[in-house]
């Protein structure tokens, strides 16, 4: 594994990308980030002539980068450097103008911006050009006087950069390289600032002496217009005295990690600082920032400005933000020219005889199964050595083959580099990182000091980040900091540079998964921890891809070099016969488990990685399976930060490894909190002086009872806060300390108390909609939440239900938030206010204070008090989710109709809350009818079949109306109730002769394994009985299968050897014996018979020669057959085969009843030669890719007897066949099981069959 290798460019011409720096301070930082130089070992690339600027040459990811310095600030300036750099270097295509700059903090419609913050603009205005008159400046904005647009291929991309994904790699990207930087040797990289020099005054409030005695001009500044002394425009607020009293209230003013802002830029040679102008601009212009370089270079080449926010364009402007901020913005910088396209060059022209990369020849047929890491590979330490799953053809040996990705143009490999990160990254793979609060300043230093380690019985920390290895693990009890300190460490820059010190001179990377129990699936399985610590390494050395997903790899390259040969072909109006290769199925659970492994396995000699994983007890899955997975994971070059709770299953398998205690170890930082809470408030220092000895000891006490349980102090103070705001005394405050109990349960209910009587009913509304959102893995908006509150659930079934415009969106979310926040006395809170949900609408979430709080409602006590309290009203939580969601979808229609995972992403979230509602016995009949309706007004280019699980029945939509079936979604995902109510207003068999495929697809395997797997298995069998007692016919003919014998076919395939949770194949084997029953008592045909093709070697002839034999059972004679194969088998659980037992006895006394015997029989033989074949085969078999569908490969298996083909049919040979018995009518061999279509597929033998021992 090679870093990417980028030549050197020939001449000037080859720089596509400017990067203009104002400061030496931006220059340095972008410099830093350049990841390589083209001007050294004295190899020159010149500029034109008379062209006066300074030059540095180099390359950032994939692009050739010209960083130009500017003489001074301005525009002036910049407009001589940009006009000069055109003459040297005649393509560029895109300049960034990078550095720092002043915010607006309350720019109108987009919400907060802090120091720190980085400012993308979306075009720029010049506010100092314009007219003088006694009074004011009036600007020139006539399109003549204006700057123009951006060009379409920037405003394009800055679409695509503001969209919730793309800005979430930027962001991760911004912090990555701000990572890179502070640990880059020989570069002095700032240190954040501490949030609390994030200071904004109000506008009014001037910057001057504040002590009227000491400055006569400052005393008489009472206008904005008055003039300040020299000696204050120079000072700092700390020396003029400027009143923290006058300080604008922050929402998020803990923040550290940089928001990424887009819109209009302010440019000008003024440098503002006023308050009160900074605001008139920005109401008037719709500017966010104000800089002093980008008008200047704005009409040379098509640019970007990027800065970052190191002050808020007032008077207090200070300088202490500015050389972090440029780095900050550096970062960004580098962030988004990697996600920046340059023009391909040259242009992609592929051969159109051969495929790109290695094709098989005709000595070397082509390969059919399937590449997987075999065991002995992954112990051995080779990437490269593999073993095959065996084909359908095999029977019993396994090949090796090497799984090394083909060569690929370059072009088509960036591609798939991209479409491979693209399908392992997942929405709030973040999140919940983002939703931790801040370490309050100062705390946790001590974690860095290893001489305390030895005092208080903890392993060293640093001594560990510099030279230790394998698992660090950071237990603590409930609510004691241990994420927040977690997240703490991935940021400072201490961390960096000790683990730089264990990396030494090799490549460093870190990355972290905080699991979330309050979140979605993703954000708490094992899955969703795999697939961010792969994109995470893979996104940052994109040259892994290909090796670690080497078969998916070219699987895909193989599909794009086939789209670009046809598309050429058609260009040059050639013929092109190639055959379509199948477009590869997603990733799987397993192969991302393998992918994994892979790449902790072999990394490579130069490369070092340190994972940080927290919050293993929220794991939804067993915690010591994960942990065991995790510790397996370290070695030399691979270690884990990890957290959780002391469950039992973390303490066994960390056990000798490295670790502390986090609730013994706080007191300090707790202590530092209330000191900075409680201390500070200007009553409290009155107590302390009045009554010094008993104030004293209440602060004592707060640290005693804390017992390192962080989120306890957190509450206690705010309660003492809001006493001390109500001038209590130490008697009152003594006492409401008394009242709070130290256990965090108690604590809860005591704050349920405290709830106003007039407010519980809602309250418990409130936590009850949480709850069941969580419940049901959807995250919720405040906008939802206001939604869900309405009185009225079906309002929004009214076919006059208009969407709420944007104002009364945003007057609905304040409403909601104030009540929330007086009626749920703290145990609900408003988060991540800056994240953006496209069907869901903006932030901020609605969320639990903590975890605890979640498992606290569950207690059945409780969650009887809490439902309770609406027991006399109408109200259920799942029905008023359920509404919302139906609500916020029709709002946001044009991002469902334009996105194809949002509709995904809709029904999944309306059935799932639909799901939870029918189950506590609402009629979610008219939501379903609803969605039908509002899914049905899409036109077919925006069709819903693509967001519905496989395999969808062919008849979807209702012919009488032209919308989908009002079946469709009750039988897809198996709503009983509803489906009963429609098929009983129907007459008998109705659903059979409208939609006659609806039984097989329900039944099939591919469907029966989905139900499964998300928990809807027994809702699917009743499902499919009530199509049966409505008249669905298990015999009516679907292509070239009933749904009948599909059924008795796919039986075999419940024994998985792919599927991690083998219990699924259980449950699906009971499931499949019981509607073997069901179809036998619904008419099933008990005359089929179920055939398959058996070869052996003819004994009396060459030994290229093959005898196929017809086998055939009786139906009775293959569910014995069946029945008694499971039942052999060791590893099935005894209650399983109970099951099993007792259906395949109901199932025999109906057959006996019926008078069908059980039967066997083998057919005439025929032969053929192999070397005959093989050649009019090969072009079939190279279509058979990585996976095939269950449904479409398993319906070949069963036909009736008179369809079986003439005995003159060619058969191919197996590559392994046992030796047979002679042809007496005895059972011979172990082939797979396979009959029908033996000359077009002669090699789909099913080798699950063949597996189960059936022959």
């Amino acid at each position: 594994m090679s870093p990417i290798q980028c030549h050197r460019p020939a001449d000037r011409n080859a720089f596509e990308i400017a990067i203009l720096c104002a400061l030496s301070i931006e220059s340095d930082a972008v410099e830093a980030l350049f990841d390589d130089f083209w001007e050294e070992d004295e190899v020159q690339y010149g500029k034109a002539p008379g062209d006066p600027n300074s030059y540095t040459l180099g390359r950032i990811g994939l692009h050739n980068v010209v960083l130009a310095y500017m003489p001074a600030m301005g525009k002036a300036a910049s407009a001589g450097v940009a006009a000069y750099f055109r003459t040297s270097f005649p393509n560029v295509r895109l300049g960034l103008v990078v550095g720092v700059c002043g915010g607006v903090p309350y720019p109108p419609g987009f919400g907060e911006i802090f120091l720190g913050d980085v400012i993308i603009s979306t075009g720029v205005i010049q506010f100092d050009l314009g007219r003088q008159y006694s009074n004011r400046v009036v600007r020139k904005d006539t399109l003549q006087d204006s700057l123009g647009r951006p060009n379409h291929e920037i405003r394009a991309f800055l679409n695509k950069l503001q969209g919730w994904r793309a800005r979430s790699e930027l962001r991760r990207h911004v912090i990555e390289y701000v990572a890179e930087l502070c640990s880059k040797e020989g570069f002095d990289a700032p240190a954040c600032p501490q949030t609390g020099e994030d200071k904004l005054y109000h506008a009014n409030y001037r910057h001057k002496h504040q002590d009227a005695g000491i400055c006569d001009i400052c005393a008489q500044c009472v206008k904005p217009e008055d003039p300040v002394c020299d000696v204050a425009l120079e000072s700092t607020c700390a020396k003029l005295g400027c009143d923290d009293l006058h300080l604008v209230p922050r929402k998020r003013a803990s923040r550290r990690d940089p928001s990424i802002r887009f819109g209009l830029m302010a440019s000008g040679d003024v440098v503002m600082k006023s308050g009160l102008n900074r605001d008139h601009l920005a109401a008037e212009e719709k500017v966010i920032g104000f800089e002093m370089e980008g008008a200047g270079v704005w009409e040379t080449f098509p640019t970007v400005v990027i800065k970052g926010v190191c002050d808020y364009s007032d008077s207090h402007k200070s300088k202490k933000w500015q050389n972090y901020v440029a780095l900050i913005a550096a970062a960004c910088a580098k962030g988004f020219l990697r996600q920046w396209r340059g023009i391909d060059n040259p242009k992609v022209v592929l051969p159109l005889a051969s495929s790109v990369g290695s094709t098989p020849t005709d000595s070397s047929p082509p390969t059919k199964t399937r590449n997987i890491v075999s065991d002995r590979a992954l112990k051995n330490g080779s990437m490269f050595e593999t073993e095959e799953e065996p084909g359908p053809e095999e029977t019993s040996h396994k090949t090796r083959s090497p799984a090394t990705p083909q060569a690929f143009h370059p072009s088509i490999s960036r591609k798939v580099e991209r479409m491979i990160l693209q399908e392992i990254s997942f929405r709030g793979m973040f999140d919940r990182e983002q939703s931790i609060k801040e370490n309050y300043p100062q705390t946790f230093k001590w974690i860095f000091d290893d001489s305390l380690s030895k005092d208080k019985g903890w392993h060293g920390f640093t001594s560990w980040l510099c030279s230790g290895s394998g698992c660090y693990w950071c237990s603590g009890k409930p609510a004691s900091g241990k994420s927040t300190l977690m997240k703490y460490l991935m940021q400072q820059n201490e961390t960096k540079i000790s683990l730089q010190k264990w990396a030494g001179r090799d490549k460093l990377h870190f990355a972290g998964f905080f699991f979330w129990h309050l979140g979605t699936g993703l954000q708490k399985s094992q899955t969703g921890l795999l697939r961010s610590l792969l994109y995470s390494v893979l996104d940052a050395r994109r040259e892994f891809i290909g090796l670690i997903f080497s078969e998916y790899f070219n699987e895909l390259a193989e599909y794009e070099t086939f789209v670009i040969k046809k598309q050429q072909a058609r260009e040059a109006r050639t013929r092109f016969n190639e055959p379509e290769p199948h477009f590869p199925s997603k990733l799987s659970d397993q192969e991302y488990r393998i992918a994994f492994r892979k790449l902790v396995d072999n990394m490579p000699e130069d490369y070092k990685i340190c994972f940080f994983i927290d919050g293993i007890d929220e794991y939804d899955g067993d915690h010591y399976e994960i942990s065991e997975l995790l510790r397996s994971a370290c070695g030399p070059r691979v270690k884990m930060l990890v957290s959780s709770r002391p469950v039992p299953a973390c303490a066994q398998v960390f056990k000798g490894s490295p670790s502390l205690k986090l609730q013994d170890l706080t007191r300090p930082d707790i202590k530092l909190y209330i000191d900075g809470q409680l201390r500070k408030h200007s009553r409290m220092q009155y107590l302390l002086e009045a009554e010094s000895a008993r104030a004293n000891k209440l602060i004592t006490e707060i640290l005693d009872r804390a017992a390192g349980v962080f989120l306890w102090v957190f509450l206690v103070v705010n309660n003492l806060m809001h006493g001390l705001n109500n001038f209590d005394t130490i008697n009152d405050l003594e006492k409401r300390l008394d009242y709070f109990p130290t256990e965090l349960d108690n604590l809860y209910q005591h704050m349920m108390e405290q709830m106003e009587p007039l407010y519980r009913r809602k309250a418990s509304e409130y936590l009850q909609i949480v709850l069941h959102s969580l419940d049901t893995g959807t995250e919720l908006t405040l906008l939802k939440m206001s939604f869900a509150e309405d009185e009225d659930p079906t309002a929004v079934l009214s076919q006059g239900w208009e969407p709420p415009n944007s104002q009364h969106l945003q007057l609905r979310k304040e409403a909601t938030g104030a009540r929330i926040t007086s009626r749920c006395c703290g145990l609900l809170e408003l988060s991540r206010d800056d994240i953006s949900h496209p069907i869901l609408g903006p932030g901020p979430y609605v969320n639990f204070l903590h975890k605890s709080v979640a498992d606290y409602l569950r207690q059945p006590g409780v969650w009887s008090y809490i439902t309770g309290l609406t027991s006399t009203s109408p109200f259920a939580a799942s029905i008023a989710l359920l509404s919302s969601t139906l609500q916020l979808a029709k709002i946001y229609e044009c991002n469902i109709i334009s996105n194809e995972i949002c509709r995904s992403e809709t029904i999944r979230v309306i059935v799932r809350q639909a799901e939870h509602a029918e189950s506590a016995g609402i009629d979610v009949m008219p939501y379903l009818e609803e969605l039908t309706r509002y899914l049905s007004s899409f036109d077919r280019d925006h069709d819903i079949s693509t967001c519905l699980p496989s395999p969808l029945p062919n008849r979807s939509w209702d012919s009488s109306s032209g919308e989908w079936s009002v079946l469709l979604i009750p039988v897809w995902y198996g709503f009983v109730s509803c489906v009963t109510k429609i098929l009983a207003q129907r007459p008998f068999a109705w659903v059979d002769a409208e939609y006659p495929d609806y039984l097989g697809a329900v039944s099939s395997r591919q469907r029966l394994y989905w139900c499964a797997r998300f928990g809807r298995l027994h809702a699917m069998c009743k499902t499919i009985e009530a199509l049966l007692h409505y008249g669905a016919n298990p015999n009516t003919q679907i292509s070239d299968t009933t749904a009948w014998g599909m059924l008795l076919v796919e039986i075999v395939e419940c024994k998985s050897f792919t599927t991690a949770n083998k219990q699924e194949d259980w449950t699906l084997l009971e499931v499949y014996f019981q509607l073997i029953v069901l179809f036998l008592k619904a008419g099933a045909d008990p005359h089929l018979i179920i055939d398959s093709p058996v070869c052996k070697k003819d004994k009396d002839q060459a030994s290229k020669t093959t005898i196929t034999i017809i086998k055939e059972w009786s139906v009775p004679a293959w569910i014995q057959d069946v029945e008694t194969s499971f039942l052999s088998n060791p590893t099935i659980p005894q209650w399983t085969k109970d099951k099993v037992t007792a259906s395949a006895a109901e199932a025999n006394s109906i057959l006996k009843d019926l008078s069908i015997l059980p039967w066997r029989k083998i057919s005439t033989p025929i032969s053929t030669s192999f070397s005959k074949v093989m050649s009019s085969e090969s072009q079939l078999m190279t279509s058979r890719k990585r996976t095939q569908s269950i449904f479409s490969r398993l319906t070949r298996n069963l036909t009736p007897k008179d369809r079986h083909k003439p005995s003159s049919e060619i058969t191919l040979e197996p590559k392994s066949l046992k030796n047979a018995a002679e042809d007496s009518g005895d059972w011979l061999g172990s082939p797979p099981l396979s009959n029908a279509r033996r000359v077009t597929l002669p090699w789909a033998q099913e080798h699950r069959a063949w597996q189960l021992g059936l022959m």
